[in-house]
């Protein structure tokens, strides 16, 4: 989990495999799931790579 794809032209972030359906997370909050299968043969469909955990500075 935690992987970015790309997705009828939006970066998604994969949360979730359940019974060969990908979950997803868009990052206006916008959620939802399609079969994998889908997803793979999508026009556009692109891999991105695992998401970055960007933690904030402290503030002091």
């Amino acid at each position: 989990m935690g992987t970015l794809v790309r997705f009828e032209v939006r970066t998604r972030q994969v949360t979730g495999l359940v019974d060969g359906r990908v979950h997803l997370a868009a990052g206006d909050g916008a959620t939802g799931c399609v079969p994998a299968a889908r997803l793979a043969a999508a026009d556009g469909f692109e891999d991105l790579g695992q998401a970055v955990l960007q933690v904030p500075a402290e503030q002091w």
